[in-house]
């Protein structure tokens, strides 16, 4: 829902259905906010099978951050990051027809894992090196600049062992030794229904942003040649003509 909230304030969600049925959320204290110390953009390779089945030299940079993590309180992290850049289209070139618009567009790419943490071995130590992802990097993506912004979430040990559970899940591989998947157990019920299967999770959590723009110059990147286009950008991928205000 995108409500704002204060730390140590607790919260519940309450729902009406149109035909009046009410759920009810457990009660959920919002964390205290942890700020990230360092965000680290490290110039990388990744190695990943093409179509053919070869692996091929993939240019890029990966993420990593530095927090110093609370003494003597148990601490739970999610992390979420996007990337952001300009490109410059050619509309009027489009076949078989040309176009008025549009030329200038932003698209913004996001994590597409779980990034999950608990200081369980490191409370109140410094933590380094956190990954946060490869981002593969190509000339559209520093035609300007590359923009990256990281999110980090205090979250609460009931969150995190949801969220747990969905990566569990996610990271099965169909294999025999696969664990038997388990009934996630969200915390939204019908107080007049106890026994009702409701789907979902009502979380609160602190958030911390840091944010680090790239350029070609700053890491000399050898990206790889990208196509032209010849129509209109929002027809590209997560393309928006709205400039971010982060941007």
């Amino acid at each position: 829902l995108g409500i704002q909230g204060v730390p140590g304030n607790t919260y519940t969600l309450s729902i009406a259905t149109e035909t009046g049925v009410n759920y009810l959320s457990t009660p959920q204290q919002m964390p205290a906010p942890i700020a990230i110390q360092e965000l680290q953009l490290l110039k990388d390779v990744e190695l990943r099978p093409t179509s053919a089945g070869v692996l091929e030299e993939i240019p890029g940079i990966r993420a990593t951050l530095e927090l110093q993590d609370p003494p003597n309180e148990r601490n739970f992290y999610l992390w979420n990051w996007k990337g952001t850049y300009e490109v410059i289209t050619n509309p009027e070139l489009a076949t078989p027809t040309p176009k008025n618009c549009c030329r200038q567009c932003w698209l913004t790419e996001s994590s597409q894992e779980i990034n999950l943490y608990e200081d369980t071995f490191t409370d109140g130590k410094l933590i380094e090196d956190r990954e946060l992802g490869f981002i593969a990097i190509d000339r559209r993506k520093l035609f300007n600049k590359y923009v990256l912004q990281v999110e980090q979430l205090a979250v609460t040990q009931e969150a995190y062992a949801f969220w747990s559970g969905i990566n569990d899940q996610l990271s099965n591989v169909g294999s025999i030794f696969d664990p038997a998947p388990a009934r996630l157990q969200g915390n939204v019920v019908n107080p007049a229904d106890p026994n009702e299967q409701v789907l979902g999770f009502f979380m609160v959590a602190a958030k911390t942003v840091a944010q680090q723009a790239l350029t070609s110059d700053q890491f000399a990147l050898t990206a790889p040649d990208v196509e032209v286009v010849n129509n209109d950008c929002r027809l590209l991928e997560n393309a928006s003509t709205i400039r971010p205000d982060y941007y």
